[in-house]
Parts: C-alpha cells; sequence; structure tokens
C-alpha cells in the first residue's frame, strides 16, 4: 500500500502537519507499506530520510492540475492519477496534511484488499445536510446526471481526508475527475466538489468505508493542533529524539483529549479573514478537505 500526501506553498505550518501525521503513519503501518510525499519544498523531510519517498512539485503543474477552471482541489484527484499510474499495483490510501492515525492501518490495508474503498466519514445524503452552502448544492444539482450519474436523494457526501483506494478500483480516480469537471463546467458552486465526486464515484464502483475509527482529522481545530504539533516537533528534536523514539512517542500522542472540532463565531471568522487580507502572505497548501 502507498500512503500518500500532498503539500506545497512556503507556510511551515502546513509542512509540520504533514510531518507529525507521517510519524503516526510510521507507529501504524506495516513494513510493506511506502510513504509517499509529494512536495514543493522537499527539503523540510530531510529528518525523515529514507522512510519517505519524497516527489518534488512545482507551481507549473499545479496550475496544469487545477484544470480549465482553475478549481483548487482538482490537484488532489491528479495527484492520485499520478500515482495510480506510477505504482498500478500497489493499493493508495491518501492522508490530508490534517491528520494523524491512532489505530493500525492493516485494517484498512485489510478492506482494500477486498475491494472495498475508503472515505474518512459519511456526512449524510444531500438533501439532509444543514449548511447554507450545502443546501445551495443540493438545489443546483439535484435530479441531474454527471457522467452519466444520477444525483438524487440517496446521493451522499463523504468527508474526504481519508481516501483509500483499492487496485480493483483505480476506475474511481479518472470517473472522480470526470465527474468533478463536468461540475465545473456546469458553474456549481461548491467548495468541496471533489469530496463529493469521490464519494459518487466510488459508491457507483465499489463498496465505501469510513475510516474515521482509524484516522483522525481535525479540520475544525487547526489552531489549537497546529500549537500542539509545533511543540512536539521542537522538543522531539531538541531533546535530540531517535527516529525509533519520535515514532514511539506519536504512538503515546494524547488524540483523544483534543476535539477535531470547535465552533467559532461568523464574527471571529470574518475579523479573522479581514485581518489576513491585511497581512496577506504567500502561503503553503496541503491538501484538505
Amino acid at each position: 500500500m502507498n500512503i500518500i500526501f500532498f503539500v506545497f506553498g512556503t507556510n511551515i505550518s502546513y509542512y509540520q502537519q504533514v510531518f507529525f501525521s507521517i510519524y503516526t503513519v510510521l507507529a501504524n503501518k506495516d513494513e510493506t507499506d511506502d510513504i509517499i510525499v509529494i512536495a514543493e519544498d522537499p527539503t523540510l523531510f530531510k529528518q525523515l530520510g529514507d522512510r519517505v519517498k519524497v516527489i518534488p512539485i512545482d507551481t507549473k503543474m499545479i496550475s496544469d492540475w487545477k484544470g480549465d477552471y482553475d478549481y483548487f482541489f482538482r490537484v488532489k484527484i491528479k495527484a492520485l492519477e499520478y500515482i495510480s499510474q506510477e505504482y498500478p499495483d500497489k493499493h493508495i490510501l491518501y492522508l490530508d496534511g490534517d491528520t494523524f492515525v491512532y489505530q493500525p492501518l492493516s485494517i484498512i490495508k485489510a478492506g482494500l484488499a477486498k475491494g472495498h474503498n475508503f472515505l474518512h466519514l459519511n456526512e449524510g445524503t444531500l438533501p439532509t445536510l444543514k449548511t447554507k452552502t450545502e443546501k445551495k448544492l443540493w438545489e443546483q444539482i439535484k435530479y441531474k446526471k454527471f457522467a452519466d450519474i444520477l444525483i438524487d436523494e440517496n446521493t451522499t457526501m463523504w468527508n474526504s481526508g481519508v481516501i483509500g483506494i483499492s487496485t480493483q478500483n483505480f476506475a474511481t480516480i479518472p470517473l472522480a475527475l470526470q465527474i468533478t469537471d463536468e461540475m465545473c463546467a456546469a458553474k456549481v458552486t461548491c467548495f468541496t466538489m471533489e469530496q463529493l465526486s469521490f464519494g459518487i464515484a466510488s459508491n457507483q464502483l465499489s463498496t465505501v468505508k469510513a475510516a474515521d475509527h482509524i484516522v483522525g482529522h481535525y479540520w475544525g481545530n487547526k489552531d489549537q493542533w497546529n500549537s500542539l504539533i509545533s511543540i512536539w516537533i521542537s522538543k522531539s528534536l531538541m531533546t535530540n529524539l531517535t527516529e525509533e523514539e519520535m515514532i514511539e512517542s506519536a504512538r503515546k500522542f494524547p488524540f483523544v483529549e483534543i476535539p477535531f472540532y470547535v465552533k467559532t463565531s461568523n464574527t471571529y471568522k470574518r475579523l479573522s479573514k479581514r485581518l489576513q487580507s491585511v497581512f496577506k502572505t504567500k502561503n503553503a497548501c496541503y491538501i484538505n478537505s
């Protein structure tokens, strides 16, 4: 199984998240599993040595992968397409940067061997989703076809912070890409079209399993996790832990004590966005839904 991460830009916190997630993978993977990082700055993973394979990426390739409609999350699909073509005989487990593994990955690997696909979490059928954006999405696409697949009341939104694709189901990737591109062409206004597309494609070609009992995804509480991860990395390196000691430390990290999601007021979000625009700098990006 190939375990994939994708990170680009210059913001060190995103690289630190991936760095930490890799150590949680090392604590829970099999010896036959490989870790591949697609990164704009490969030098930030030197400490890991030959424990990871780093594939450099540049801004031109990122721009190409965004496609004609400049859709950000399309690059995730293209990255998985690239890996599936380079390693056609190995299952794929993609992890967003803001994830950690806290149970043995052999559970997912066994499911992939049976032909199942994995996504992080079932968020619900489209008509039952609650936010204004999600309600608007349902109104835009209900009873329409994309890649000749009908969107109806049973169409499910899966979180794609984790994407596991069996070698038997690599056709999921081009199908997800086709659905995404057709939604872009139809001017569907949903930032998470990519994860909807993976859910639709996976349901079409396989049985989809949730991975949230194995992989945590703290997309809703990044500030607290970033602080804790920065401290963990600093203490590990400043106390000169060996790689094996860092793996053991990652295995014992108090994952269940830290919330994955913290509700933030809309006022705070608006003020934060305003401040970020005032003090705008070039940011790094990792793929994160």
